[in-house]
């Protein structure tokens, strides 16, 4: 007798990259909106520091036993965080002011977004401190623009040009190295990098 095909529908639902990205930044939310530290969530759910923040940034792929663990240490239920994970990719997302804090590279804005061509970051700067760009948000176009404060923004040239509230600024690759904060409050942005692949039609559009 022929074995009969399987009754598995041929399409099945995945539990891809974009599910683990939803995964963890639904559980990411979960642990600072009740002000856990990684290492506080790490000794409550007995799962390494490391593994954590792998799982929230949607770096790896966790086992079962690791994922209960997180989310009986946060107290939430597994079918939550599931739901949470597989439901479609949003069109708009809302990031709330409390939802920091920030991080050295600033709070990320865009991070709800399937596939987001713009990384947006709300960033601040303390007094007096110089803030060098990585890489990943240096070379590529970018656009900023300064909510409150002062700010000095250091050029590939050496040069730096004074920029106050309100004011921005439209970069390419490579031309905005550092900013520095020449006030005595502490300076707030909104910093947005163009992720778009050099090669795509988007950006030539």
């Amino acid at each position: 007798m022929r074995e009969s095909k399987s009754d598995q529908p041929e399409n099945p639902d995945r539990f891809g990259p974009a599910e683990l990205r939803r995964l963890g930044q639904y559980l990411q939310k979960q642990r600072t909106g009740s002000g856990l530290t990684l290492r506080g969530l790490s000794e409550r759910a007995e799962v390494g520091v490391a593994s954590i923040r792998a799982l929230e940034a949607g770096r790896s792929s966790p086992s079962l036993t690791t994922v209960l663990r997180v989310v009986g240490a946060l107290g939430v239920t597994i079918d939550r965080a599931v739901a949470e994970a597989t439901t479609a990719g949003a069109q708009v997302t809302v990031t709330r002011r409390s939802e920091g804090p920030y991080s050295p590279d600033g709070q990320r804005l865009s991070d709800g977004l399937e596939d987001a061509k713009l990384d947006a970051r709300r960033v601040e700067v303390a007094p007096g401190a110089l803030y060098k760009l990585p890489d990943a948000l240096s070379n590529v176009p970018s656009f900023c623009m300064v909510i409150d404060g002062t700010l000095a923004v250091a050029r590939a040239s050496a040069d730096r040009v004074p920029l106050d509230a309100g004011d921005s600024y439209l970069a390419q690759p490579g031309e905005v190295q550092a900013w520095a904060n020449t006030g005595t409050a502490s300076a707030h942005l909104i910093y947005v990098a163009d992720r778009t692949p050099r090669d795509d039609e988007t950006r030539q559009s």
